[in-house]
């Protein structure tokens, strides 16, 4: 019933213009496989995890560019972009990033500047609100936290006021579609960044208590078009994203990257789970190199493949550097060919996770 009344130009999670043309009939997704990216990767430790995308399409339909990132952990899912920016004209009408479309089935609540409003299942909104401060909405089990950085346009469409893609299997049951606005040119008027968070298993009553919680445990950075992290003091758990070399800090951590790449560190109370992926994989880059300004325990620990076929894998290195510690991870890549069964380049993007114990470990 979903897809039937979709709007296909507003796919949850992605960022481009809003438009109103048909879709392509030819060439059109196709087209845009595999664009002009060359990052993208995810990570997981099997407790936490991550994602790397910038959004780059190939395909002349598309009307954006944006730099993305996404990180799991525990019952939060945090979406982050940056350097959103129009690639093409399009039709000149605002780029979106779209949230959520599903079926208004029960009661969409949201809430703007402490003021609780709600659309009825069956009623046809058009709405349009600036927000410059933490709003949350709901509907079903999950709610939503969107944070602007300084100025986002919060849109909900639901009922007719949905442009349904394919009328003719469309049903009775319409969707809705929350979505945040940048403008036709973002960055001028509005933010050419985002920053929201999902919190599955919620009820609408639960919202500003978990909301109030999530602002005093979350941490959000980003670095215009170099680098996004988030930093979670519940769940001990930082994570950072370098889109190119770069550094950023959050939660008293400030990693140093020579490389794109992504990291992320739990502390397990006795050891830190240490885990990087190479998101840009090429089969000839040899290693990642970061600096972190927490003393990590020298020495070098090998990690093994993931996958169906674990294999082991190469080595990362820990060694002092300042109050800190520089970080060298060996890849596999095309000198390791036979050992991986001449399939180097596939395991070039493995999840690399090494345990580094505790012991004498101070933070800067």
């Amino acid at each position: 019933r979903v897809l039937s009344n979709f709007d296909w130009h507003a796919l949850p999670g992605l960022t481009e213009e809003w438009r109103t043309d048909p879709l392509p009939l030819k060439g059109g997704a196709q087209a845009s496989l595999p664009g002009q990216n060359k990052i993208s990767g995810v990570l997981a430790d099997g407790k936490a995890g991550m994602g790397i995308y910038h959004h780059l399409p190939k395909e002349t339909y598309s009307s954006s560019t944006a730099f993305k990132s996404y990180h799991f952990i525990e019952d939060k899912i945090i979406a982050l972009g940056s350097g959103i920016a129009r690639l093409r004209p399009g039709q000149g009408n605002d780029i979106v990033t779209f949230i959520d479309q599903t079926v208004l089935n029960t009661p969409l609540t949201w809430c703007t500047d402490g003021e609780i409003q709600t659309v009825m299942p069956g009623e046809s909104v058009n709405i349009a609100k600036e927000i410059n401060g933490v709003c949350w909405l709901h509907q079903g089990s999950k709610g939503y936290v969107i944070l602007p950085v300084k100025k986002l346009l919060l849109q909900i469409k639901s009922g007719t006021e949905v442009n349904i893609t394919d009328r003719k299997i469309a049903n009775k049951k319409p969707n809705f579609i929350i979505a945040v606005s940048h403008g036709a040119e973002p960055g001028k008027a509005w933010d050419n960044a985002y920053r929201y968070v999902q919190l599955p298993n919620v009820s609408a009553k639960e919202m500003p208590e978990r909301m109030e919680a999530l602002l005093k445990d979350m941490e959000f950075a980003i670095q215009e078009g170099t680098a996004h992290a988030v930093h979670s003091d519940a769940d001990k758990t930082w994570q950072y994203t370098f889109f190119k070399p770069g550094s950023i800090s959050i939660g008293h951590m400030e990693v140093v990257s020579n490389d794109v790449a992504q990291i992320m560190l739990r502390d397990n109370g006795t050891e830190w789970i240490l885990s990087v992926n190479n998101p840009m994989p090429d089969g000839q880059k040899q290693r990642l190199t970061f600096s972190i300004s927490t003393k990590l325990t020298e020495g070098t620990y090998t990690y093994h493949t993931r996958g169906m076929y674990p294999l082991e894998g190469e080595t990362v290195t820990v060694m002092p550097k300042g109050k800190g510690s520089k970080v060298t991870i060996e890849l596999p890549d095309s000198r390791d060919a036979a050992k991986y069964n001449y399939q180097s380049d596939l395991y070039a993007a493995t999840p690399i996770v090494v345990r580094v114990p505790q012991n004498n470990i101070t933070e800067n």
